[in-house]
């Protein structure tokens, strides 16, 4: 989708800081659907569940976007990417939360439905995302084609849009960058165990 393209019969432009709550309401219409299968997809996920519903997790994830002072999306693809951000957010407060309750580590399931053919991967949240933000440090690019894909559930072609890259691009990148947090998280879980 291009940008300022129309969705849902309105220009598809969001500034928090500049435009009507009427406007902002309508947008998150507009794609509700799309935040509502992300959404459904995370959660289904989780190979213990997290303590959110679906419908928590959607309206949690717009109430941090619009209760931000700073925020200005130009088209659906930037406004999906800044969904699964704020999604990953609010999922990883939500199992430190239980954390610090149990004071036990969170094992979620991740499936992707990219990558490993369809495989189910469990995978420790805080060790993820320890890991991209080490990731973030070394390849930005990287961290959020992984943002993208893992949290937003995106397609390839989708990733490609929002990164401005081409699918074949968005390919390499995602197998390296699995590559790479396979091994880092490897190294977290050690270091944990050893320490």
């Amino acid at each position: 989708m291009a940008d300022g393209e129309a969705i849902g019969g309105s220009s598809f432009e969001l500034d928090v800081s500049k435009t009507s709550i009427s406007s902002q309401h309508q947008l998150i219409e507009a794609i509700h659907a799309d935040l509502v299968s992300v959404a459904s997809a995370l959660l289904r996920r989780g190979g213990r569940k997290v303590s959110l519903h679906t419908h928590d997790l959607v309206g949690e994830a717009v109430v941090r976007i619009l209760g931000s002072k700073s925020v200005s999306v130009n088209d659906r693809a930037h406004l999906l990417a800044l969904v699964a951000r704020t999604m990953r957010c609010v999922l990883i407060d939500e199992v430190r939360s239980q954390q610090t309750q149990k004071r036990k580590g969170q094992i979620i399931t991740l499936i992707t439905g990219h990558g490993t053919e369809g495989q189910a991967e469990r995978v420790d949240l805080l060790c993820l995302d320890h890991a991209l933000r080490r990731l973030k440090v070394l390849d930005p690019q990287r961290a959020l084609l992984v943002e993208l894909r893992y949290f937003g559930g995106m397609s390839i072609d989708d990733t490609a849009e929002a990164l401005g890259i081409s699918a074949s691009s968005v390919r390499r990148s995602w197998k390296t960058a699995r590559v790479w947090l396979h091994q880092a998280m490897a190294e977290d879980k050690a270091s944990r165990v050893d320490g």
